[in-house]
């Protein structure tokens, strides 16, 4: 990894013990003509304090590679600017530091700006795009950058666009003209890069792109960025329904502030709640167990439904549609469950064959067999639990409420997306699922119902979960 020096040549940089009137472009070439005779004479004061600044805190460490950028400007521009050019100082001061540091910076390269030196547009795009370049071709362990000599545009740009593109590795060192004057390090770098990572980070939270979000904060070196980077992973790892990922991040915020946010907390409990054991439901199980059982049908749903939320947010509609059909299927066995407290899951489809034998079993079969114009199977499979919620809801008039009528409407309004979803890449086919397709075949608002799912299942769940992360992260960062 390399250390890597960036300067600007100003046309007050190479000093003349015996000159005081300085015209750069004529007298650097005049002194590099006759360097020999001239270089006892000639100093670079404020490059010179810049490196030995640097140096003093390399540890012994030397600079790898300098990168010097001056100015020869076209034929054409005006006299007066072409004689302000540094060319031949940049010449001078490589020669000077051959001779004067060799053993403390091993390789200089001097760059020829490209465009107006005092134009900010150009050197915008000049310096954005070499130091670009620079950043593939050096691995950089720290870069520093000295805006001391060069236009206002060109030091600008140069540190702007040295703070974004190396990042962390990036340090600002200002050096003064002044006699006597020691150089300091400048936060402006970091307040760069964080102003740049807070934008970008802004801009994914808009997508509730967590891993995206932790990828940037990795790079940081900050306690409190690397507790925020954890609290990302919780989302994303909690997106992904791996919950004990999820915890083994938010167990590693160890942030004295952030740890004691409610939110934290909150989330602990959500994520913990899906990792406890609660034995299967089948015939034979107790009250108490049916009823922690069908509990945790509900938190499950409930979670499968903010995913659904966060991809319809996100414009990730195939993918949301996949969630939305394993949400009308747990709502089908979920109803069938808690009406029966018969499993309805196939390791124990002999507990579905006794439910066919009571009478409730019996007279469902029935209607069903009175209903069915073609033979069919008599087992635990979405379109008989739904319809099972169907028959009751039609048995039972005087239950209705107690039979979730807005749940089952909501089950049997999903079968308007069924062609859709076998024709999309979740099944069958590969149509296209966008927002516009969804709203005219679905009878409803979907992210309406899908918001207003656990008040419908009389349940307390926190559908604002990934919103509270993400306002977390950008109160904190």
């Amino acid at each position: 990894m390399s250390i890597l020096y960036f300067a600007n040549v100003g046309n007050r940089d190479v000093k003349h013990s015996e000159v005081n009137q300085v015209i750069p472009r004529l007298s650097g070439k005049e002194w590099l003509d006759d360097y020999d005779n001239k270089k006892t004479k000639l100093d670079f004061p404020i490059l010179s304090n810049g490196l030995k600044y640097v140096l003093e805190n390399l540890d012994g460490r030397s600079i790898d590679k300098l990168f010097l950028f001056y100015t020869d400007q076209k034929e054409g521009v005006a006299e007066k600017h072409r004689q302000s050019d540094t060319l031949y100082f940049a010449e001078l001061m490589k020669q000077m530091i051959i001779d004067r540091m060799a053993q403390k910076v091993a390789t200089i390269d001097l760059i020829r700006i490209e465009g107006t030196p005092n134009n900010y547009d150009d050197m915008f795009h000049f310096y954005s795009e070499k130091l670009e370049i620079f950043k593939h071709q050096e691995k950089a362990e720290i870069a520093f950058f000295a805006p001391a000599g060069g236009t206002p545009a060109c030091n600008m740009n140069m540190v702007l666009h040295g703070s974004r593109v190396f990042g962390q590795k990036s340090r600002v060192v200002l050096i003064s003209e002044t006699p006597g004057s020691k150089p300091k390090s400048l936060n402006i770098s970091s307040e760069i890069i964080h102003s740049h990572n807070r934008k970008a980070i802004e801009k994914m939270a808009e997508h509730y792109n967590f891993n995206g979000i932790a990828n940037l904060l990795r790079l940081s070196v900050n306690p409190k960025d690397r507790a925020l980077m954890n609290l990302a992973l919780y989302g994303s790892s909690r997106l992904s329904l791996d919950f004990q990922g999820a915890l083994n991040y938010l167990n590693q915020i160890d942030d004295p502030q952030l740890i004691n946010e409610p939110i934290i907390n909150d989330l602990r409990q959500s994520a913990n709640s899906f990792t406890q054991s609660v034995p299967a439901l089948h015939s034979g199980v107790d009250e108490q167990s049916k009823k922690e059982y069908l509990l945790m049908q509900k938190r499950q749903i409930c979670e499968v439904c903010l995913c659904a939320i966060i991809k319809y947010k996100t414009g990730q509609y195939t993918d949301c549609m996949g969630r939305i059909f394993r949400i009308q299927e747990s709502l089908a066995r979920w109803f069938f469950e808690y009406y029966t407290g018969y499993y309805k899951k196939f390791q124990y489809k002999k507990d579905f064959n006794n439910f066919g034998e009571t009478e409730i079993g019996r007279d469902f079969k029935n209607y069903m067999n009175s209903k069915q114009r073609k033979s069919y199977r008599f087992e635990p499979n979405r379109v008989i639990l739904t319809k099972f919620w169907s028959w009751v809801t039609k048995t039972n008039p005087k239950q209705i409420q107690e039979l979730y009528p807005e749940l089952h409407n909501f089950v049997k309004r999903v079968d308007t997306l069924s062609d859709l979803r076998n024709e999309s890449p979740i099944a069958h086919g590969f149509a296209s699922v966008t927002e516009s397709v969804i709203s005219e075949k679905f009878r409803g608002n979907l992210l309406e119902d899908l918001n207003r799912l656990p008040e419908r299942f009389q349940f307390q769940w926190n559908l604002k979960a990934y919103d509270q992360i993400i306002d977390l992260i950008c109160q904190y960062y």
